[in-house]
């Protein structure tokens, strides 16, 4: 169930972004050498402000791991769990790209801890947690959901904030 609440944070945050997720699993797998517990995958519009959307993306990689921050109650080191490598790679190189000089490795920890931060308060509200342990559930019990059972969520309005 861990990895559901992982994957669902990122769903949320994609579709409140305007992105559409079009496939989420729980099931590990294998991509380009990483293992990964879960994967979600999201198609974004075209970017109007490119800074803007790098900092969405670094949201929507964090979001995984703010939800499960959540969901176990638990504190861990974000950049040394294996489990969270990926999100935490990909959020450093959307920051990276936002910043109008290169950032030391120390510097992209902090700035990405804060995000963590800000983004974990927001899943955290009651009504933004509600919809996330329904898309938990639903991604528990198919372990799998594709485009047509996204729509079907989205067309019921669980998938928006």
């Amino acid at each position: 169930m861990i990895t559901a609440y992982h994957e669902a944070g990122h769903i949320l945050l994609a579709e409140w972004f305007s992105a559409r997720v079009v496939y989420a699993s729980v099931l590990p797998e294998e991509h380009q050498g990483v293992r990964s517990h879960g994967l979600t995958r999201a198609v974004w519009p075209p970017a109007t402000d490119p800074r803007q959307r790098s900092a969405e993306l670094a949201k929507v990689a964090l979001a995984g791991p703010a939800a499960e921050l959540i969901y176990t109650d638990e504190q861990y080191e974000p950049r040394v769990l294996q489990e969270w490598w990926t999100d935490w790679l990909a959020a450093g190189e959307a920051i990276q790209a936002i910043a109008p000089h290169p950032l030391n490795d120390e510097q992209k920890y902090h700035i990405l801890s804060a995000y963590l931060q800000s983004i974990s308060q927001f899943l955290s509200k009651d009504r933004i947690w509600d919809r996330i342990a329904g898309i938990a559930e639903e991604l528990d019990a198919h372990e799998t959901l594709e485009t047509m059972q996204l729509i079907e969520l989205r067309e019921q309005g669980r998938l928006a904030v």
